[in-house]
């Protein structure tokens, strides 16, 4: 996380609808890769968000902060990963109540992709 950054998701208390909603479209969609992915949060998150592993006080801040979502944009993660998973120079992150909101989204569209049927002469 540049510090820009920092204080631009620091600074924001409120995102739209629309924003989290492109969150969700993009985590679903594969754009997006999130600490909800990793099988052992704890011990992975600093191998994939590097900031993480460099500055100890930024864990603090999130934690303090009421962090409920780290994710970054897959175009930005490193050339090598770590253990299969990407590995980023940057993060943004998300407070609780939003991160809730992104999770409702991602499952309201994983609900209407399972819905969706093709016809027998449809699938080619």
């Amino acid at each position: 996380m540049t510090d820009e950054q920092k204080k631009d998701d620091a600074e924001k208390v409120e995102w739209t609808d629309d924003e989290l909603k492109q969150i969700a479209h993009d985590i679903v969609g594969g754009r997006i890769f999130t600490n909800w992915m990793l099988r052992e949060p704890d011990e992975d998150m600093r191998m994939v968000f590097m900031p993480l592993a460099l500055s100890p006080n930024l864990v603090k801040q999130l934690y303090f902060l009421d962090c409920g979502l780290i994710y970054e944009h897959m175009d930005e993660a490193g050339v090598h990963g770590v253990s299969g998973y990407p590995c980023f120079l940057s993060f943004h992150w998300l407070p609780r109540p939003q991160a809730r909101k992104v999770f409702q989204y991602i499952r309201a569209i994983e609900k209407a992709m399972d819905a969706i049927t093709l016809d027998e002469g449809e699938a080619t």
